[in-house]
């Protein structure tokens, strides 16, 4: 199983701000995006730091994080981690990208 460092995404609640700051202040620069309102991403290196709207169906603000892999075989690299004990997900995907969550021990999602 190999797993390389991809994505780093911030839910947020003013995706405005938070543009300006990556953008304006830390000099990052944004990539193109369909949904510039809900997603926005800036090339940091080698990682891309992804803006994500944060949303919650009860109508509260959520505010959490997710580092994000990759893999070149998703079921496999998923197995393989339901094996050692990690609490995965089901797999989903979003246009072609396949993806599962995990969580780590203390309930961070990757």
């Amino acid at each position: 199983m190999f797993l390389e460092m991809k994505r780093m995404i911030y839910f947020v609640n003013d995706m405005d701000a938070m543009k300006t700051f990556y953008e304006d202040v830390l000099g990052l620069t944004p990539l193109e995006s369909e949904d510039p309102d809900g997603w926005q991403e800036f090339e940091a290196g080698g990682v891309t730091i992804a803006l994500h709207k944060a949303f919650d169906p009860r109508g509260k603000p959520a505010s959490y994080n997710k580092i994000c892999f990759y893999s070149d075989d998703v079921a496999a690299t998923r197995q393989g981690l339901i094996d050692k004990g990690v609490k995965m997900r089901e797999p989903m995907s979003s246009g072609e990208l396949l993806f599962a969550d995990g969580e780590d021990p203390e309930g961070n999602t990757f």
